[in-house]
This record gives structure tokens, C-alpha cells and sequence, in this order.
């Protein structure tokens, strides 16, 4: 493999796919800081039998981005499930692949810069006494969400199965709000980095003790109700395969 072949960048270890539902999925390439853009791709998407529900289709290409809608007619009424590919190739030949998941619907989040500035109010931009001059910290706050979701992910939980955002509303907030303080403390105020510490460990407390609504089945309906911190389970051997964790 050559040693300058673009990175892609998943948001997720997970591509999610929602059934019946158009469904917008990306190849975004990187190299030396900066997007690498691409003239032109084909993406092919395989269920869990290996059977390509989409094979070889040419990508939308915008602003150098491969993009590809996958309908909702391509997967209304098939069985929810991971153990599926997306299998892109550029127009050097490159090809990326990653796992996903055909899910009921995507995990959505609830925090915004109202409820930044509302929890923080030094952090408005257009108060008096404002210690920053950003005008929005969305960038830390879609950061903090794809956190909280591989955390999920980590410890075998799947986002898409939480039947209630709502109850990830506050550990969202904390760990953004943990993120743009570590940032604020970067650039030199001790202030904030005392202020990071104690709300990062506010973040690792409700995380431990916040319940979802987890539909185990996934049958659209609740099962049970699991604290987003569970046990850490122990694997030995090697790394584990996505389509391999074990079912909840």
C-alpha cells in the first residue's frame, strides 16, 4: 500500500443505513490537511449475504465529495441488521470499505448552541464579558456526538437502538461543553482548564448513572432499560469485527 494513500474519514465505525428511507452516504478522502477531491467513484452496497443491493454505482461527485442516495425502495422491508458493506472506488483505483448497518432510524441528537450559551453564558459571543469571540461551537458539539456514540459502540450498544434521545441530551452537553473548555484552556487560560476538569468529570458522572429506553429487538418498542455505562467487556485475541459483536 502506498504511503500517501488518501485517509477517509468515517464519522462513525459504522456506515448506517435507515430502512425505507433515502439515505445520503459519503466518501470523504483526506492527505496533508486538506481534502482530497475526487473526479469521479462507484459505490456498491452488500447486505449480510453478500448479495450487492447496489453494485458498482456512480457517485455524485460535489465540490471534489462522493455522495450516493441510497432509496428507500432498495431496502423497504428488508430485515434490520449489521453485518452489511459500503465498498467505494475512486478514480484511482483506491477502494474503501466499511461496515454498516441497515438501522430503523439514526440516533438524533438534541444539544445546540442555545443550550451551550444558556448552561455557560460567558460563552456567548454577544454578551458582555464574553471570554471568546466565536459564534458558534458546532463544530465541538458534533465532536462530543460522535464521542458518545462510539462510546456506545464501544461497549456494545447500538446508537440506533436508543428510543430516547432526550436522556443523551445531558452527557452531550456536558462532554461539549468539556471539549470547548479544553480548547479555551489550550490557548493559555488556567481558568478554563480548572473549568474543563470539573465538567469533564460531570460528563463521566451522568454517564455512568443516565438510563436509556433500548430496544433490543428491534422491534421499535422498548425492552429494557440500559445505563449508558456499562461493563467493559474484555476481548482477547485481536480486534473484534463489527458484524461479530454479539446482539442485544
Amino acid at each position: 500500500m502506498s504511503v500517501d494513500r488518501p485517509a477517509a474519514r468515517w464519522p462513525l465505525p459504522v456506515e448506517q443505513i435507515e430502512r425505507g428511507r433515502d439515505t445520503v452516504i459519503r466518501l470523504r478522502l483526506y492527505r496533508n490537511g486538506a481534502p482530497v477531491a475526487v473526479s469521479s467513484a462507484t459505490v456498491s452496497v452488500y447486505d449480510t449475504s453478500e448479495t450487492a443491493l447496489i453494485s458498482a454505482a456512480a457517485a455524485t461527485i460535489t465540490d471534489g465529495e462522493a455522495s450516493y442516495t441510497v432509496l428507500a425502495a432498495t431496502t423497504s422491508g428488508l430485515s434490520l441488521g449489521t453485518g452489511w458493506r459500503v465498498v467505494w472506488t475512486d478514480d484511482a483505483g483506491r477502494t474503501y470499505d466499511t461496515p454498516a448497518a441497515l438501522v430503523r432510524r439514526v440516533l438524533y441528537p438534541t444539544v445546540t448552541d442555545v443550550d451551550v450559551r444558556r448552561r455557560w453564558g460567558y460563552l456567548d459571543s454577544g454578551t458582555r464579558g464574553a471570554m471568546t469571540s466565536a459564534a458558534t461551537w458546532q463544530p465541538k458539539i458534533d465532536d462530543a456526538w460522535e464521542q458518545l456514540q462510539r462510546r456506545l459502540l464501544n461497549q456494545n450498544k447500538y446508537p440506533w437502538r436508543v428510543l430516547d434521545p432526550a436522556a443523551m441530551h445531558e452527557p452531550h452537553l456536558l462532554l461539549s461543553g468539556a471539549l470547548i473548555h479544553e480548547e479555551l484552556a489550550a490557548r493559555g487560560n488556567p481558568v478554563m482548564a480548572d473549568t474543563a476538569r470539573t465538567i469533564r468529570h460531570a460528563f463521566e458522572t451522568e454517564w455512568a448513572r443516565v438510563p436509556v429506553q433500548y430496544d433490543d429487538d428491534e422491534d421499535g418498542r422498548r425492552d429494557s432499560r440500559d445505563k449508558l455505562a456499562a461493563a467493559q467487556h474484555v476481548w482477547l485475541g485481536g480486534g473484534r469485527r463489527f458484524d461479530g459483536w454479539p446482539r442485544r
